[in-house]
């Protein structure tokens, strides 16, 4: 048998959400806001500005919390992959792994052997 695969049809933009992400980009709004706000994803959000030509560079990042760092730890420690800890912390991977390389947190586990090397 044939595998097909499902492709997910995209939703055209209308033009009350194109004024409402303009308006939302002048307020500098985070883009995961702003993406929650529109229905769309973060990488949705930066490809209609910019053939939009809408200017995301000033827009605020969302600060990292005691809380949420604390949250990182736990689930880093518990082995919990970096796309679940995202999707719980409301971030993507990648600002996970930026994170957690600023604060200085292993993804190894203290009981993963070590890789040594023979000479």
């Amino acid at each position: 048998m044939a595998q097909t695969t499902i492709l997910k049809k995209k939703k055209p933009w209308t033009s009350r959400e194109i004024n409402n992400l303009k308006k939302m980009a002048l307020a500098k709004m985070p883009i995961q806001t702003m993406g929650k706000r529109l229905g769309r994803t973060p990488r949705a959000i930066y490809d209609k500005a910019f053939k939009e030509n809408i200017s995301l560079r000033s827009y605020k990042q969302l600060s990292w919390t005691s809380e949420e760092i604390r949250e990182l730890k736990k689930m880093i420690k518990k082995r919990i992959p970096t796309r679940l800890i995202g999707e719980r912390l409301g971030r993507s991977p990648r600002a996970i792994y930026n994170k957690a390389f600023k604060e200085k947190i292993s993804f190894r586990s203290d009981k993963a052997p070590r890789y040594h090397r023979e000479i």
